[in-house]
């Protein structure tokens, strides 16, 4: 939806919409170690855009990020999986 209305000035027609999706997860390769993993973890969590400390260096960052993070539940990405369900239920093809 941002994205889309980012453009709507410059005359794209807004025709349907989808439910929200999550943003960018962030990952880690399985040979890093679960304590690293925890301490990276914790520090994005902690981060609060309210803490003016924390709202400097937050602001140089990409907009996805900008405003802190939460922790994923598999739950989150239910409506991907019922997009792609009625997509492939449409015959298109999903990789």
């Amino acid at each position: 939806d941002s994205v889309a209305q980012r453009f709507k000035d410059k005359g794209l027609r807004i025709i349907s919409g989808s439910e929200a999706i999550p943003g960018l997860p962030i990952v880690v390769r399985s040979d890093v170690s679960p304590g690293l993993v925890d301490a990276i973890k914790k520090a994005l969590l902690s981060l609060d855009y309210n803490n003016p400390e924390h709202r400097k260096m937050m602001e140089q960052w990409d907009e996805e990020f900008r405003y802190g993070f939460v922790e994923a539940k598999d739950s989150d990405y239910d409506s991907i999986r019922k997009m792609i369900s009625y997509l492939s239920g449409k015959g298109i093809q999903i990789p």
